[in-house]
């Protein structure tokens, strides 16, 4: 049989694809679900894709040569590619969810390891999409804002007791502990804010 280049999508053999596109095997008939399960397989080749750009450009450098020469040469996009290789770095093999898409991990690849394992988790087990994450996290930013806000206030108001009250000794013991434990939560607060704005450039 002659070579004509085309593969099959999946293994019921309906769907061929070659370098240009995705066509329907000569004489079959996909019902709509198989055409659905085509669509949900083509899904997770994008997503796989991803991946293994993102660990075949890691590889290269540390073998061969810098990430960005690889990707220049073969003519990706620069700020496309160094997500592959970010999200790919961030994520090892043994941390990515397989149930979860490329774009899930790609939303929290710059939280701390702790925070982006929880989220990941939360999608898993709340069969969240990307956009639910998302949303999620937004929301999350938002509660973190009017918390922060809130804090601030109560510092200022504790740092004025500080500053102005006439015993200082009842001072250290009963009022720095609460305004150095409220100062602590604060910064953690303000250290989160920067999920909004890694969102927005994602």
């Amino acid at each position: 049989m002659m070579d004509t280049g085309l593969s099959p999508v999946s293994a019921d053999g309906l769907w061929l694809v070659d370098v240009v596109g995705l066509v329907v095997a000569p004489g079959a008939q996909p019902t709509y679900d198989q055409w659905r399960a085509c669509g949900a397989t083509l899904t997770g080749l994008y997503s796989t894709a991803k991946w293994a750009i993102g660990d075949w450009l890691l590889f290269g450098e540390h073998h061969y040569e810098s990430w960005t020469q690889a990707a220049d040469e073969l003519g990706y996009d620069a700020k496309t590619v160094q997500n592959y290789v970010r999200v790919a770095d961030r994520f090892p093999k043994a941390l990515r969810k397989a149930s979860l898409s490329w774009h899930h991990h790609l939303r929290v690849a710059a939280l701390p390891p702790a925070v982006a394992a929880h989220w990941l988790a939360q999608s898993e087990a709340a069969g969240w999409s990307c956009a639910d994450l998302t949303m999620a996290l937004r929301e999350t930013h938002t509660v973190s804002l009017t918390l922060l806000a809130a804090l601030e206030r109560a510092v200022a108001g504790l740092n004025r007791v500080v500053e102005h009250h006439p015993d200082q000794t009842f001072v250290a013991l009963h009022v720095t502990p609460h305004l150095m434990g409220l100062a602590h939560a604060a910064a953690v607060l303000r250290e989160a804010a920067v999920v909004a704005p890694v969102l927005e450039r994602t």
